[in-house]
């Protein structure tokens, strides 16, 4: 009976860094996910606006676009913002450093954002592309 005292506590000391791991993949998921939320929320917000002023200079409403988006997104990699035929396309794409890098050896996380945007029936329709 004394030789089975202690099983659980060597047990319970291997699983730590298994549940250590599990925990800094979740926030490091959860921060990236938080951010990719916002960014798309800029981006949608964006084309609203721009749908909603399709009557400005083309140049014009594209710099107000840029502005938009520099402003309440940091360290954006690439952005092309496209307006054909009244409709407003937004490709975003940003790296987002991770929490756990060096646990994971992933330093950066790809964040892409697609959507474009358009009046139907009076109506702004904003598709994800």
């Amino acid at each position: 009976m004394n030789k089975e005292k202690g099983q659980v506590l060597v047990v319970f000391i291997i699983l730590i860094p298994v549940f250590f791991m599990l925990a800094a993949i979740f926030i490091d998921l959860g921060i990236v996910f938080m951010e990719k939320r916002n960014i798309d929320n800029v981006v949608k917000d964006t084309i609203k606006y721009g749908v909603k002023h399709l009557e400005l200079d083309e140049e014009i409403l594209k710099y107000d676009l840029g502005h938009i988006i520099y402003d309440n997104i940091e360290d954006i990699n690439y952005l092309d913002i496209n307006i054909e035929n009244e409709i407003i396309k937004i490709r975003l794409n940003k790296k987002q450093e991770g929490t756990f890098s060096i646990i994971f050896n992933k330093y950066n996380y790809d964040i892409e954002s697609n959507y474009r945007g358009y009046m139907n029936n009076d109506e702004i329709v904003i598709k994800k592309e």
